[in-house]
């Protein structure tokens, strides 16, 4: 029986065991925020957005003004820009770095597979790591989006282009009436 080392009072195999419930936990309460609070995250993320692409409109219809050369109207939209912005980062930067991390959970995992001899901790071992393979939770809620960082990119991108057609064709909108 492998055991840890003399400070400690448990075998191996039974932390490896906690380990796990722990990560089934953590799997457990991704599950029930996507389920329970799914709705809420995607609101919350729809709003911010929207707050985004209007911020940013805001921004450039304040620098393309030249009648206006008010700094504090042109600072105020910025400051809400930067705001919001980082309010959407860090929402989907720590669903991310919980992902990220699970995933280096089953990379660890198989690296110790390889270095362990002993059968009572192989198999913990190996019931842990069918544990990550089985559960793989994701921060998707109502399954329509998954919150990483390449969420974050593909909002700033349509932002973008939002602004970018409302710049364009929102002179010749104002120009018809």
């Amino acid at each position: 029986m492998a055991t840890a080392p003399d400070n400690a009072k448990e075998p191996t195999e039974y932390t490896i065991r906690k380990i796990a419930l722990s990560y089934s936990k953590l799997c457990q309460l991704i599950y029930f925020i996507n389920d329970k609070d799914g709705a809420g995250l995607l609101w919350m993320t729809v709003y911010m957005t929207i707050n985004v692409i209007m911020s940013m409109y805001n921004q450039v219809l304040e620098i393309t003004n030249v009648d206006n050369r008010d700094i504090a109207a042109a600072v105020l939209p910025m400051v809400w820009l930067i705001i919001t912005t980082t309010r959407l980062v860090l929402l989907t930067e720590q669903c991310h770095r919980i992902q990220e991390q699970m995933g280096n959970t089953r990379h660890h995992l198989s690296r110790l597979k390889c270095s362990f001899r002993d059968v009572a901790v192989s198999n913990e071992l190996d019931l842990f790591q069918s544990l990550t393979v089985l559960r793989r939770p994701t921060f998707s809620p109502q399954d329509m989006f998954t919150l990483t960082r390449t969420f974050c990119t593909k909002v700033f991108g349509a932002v973008v282009t939002m602004v970018v057609i409302m710049v364009t064709y929102g002179k010749e909108v104002k120009g018809s009436r």
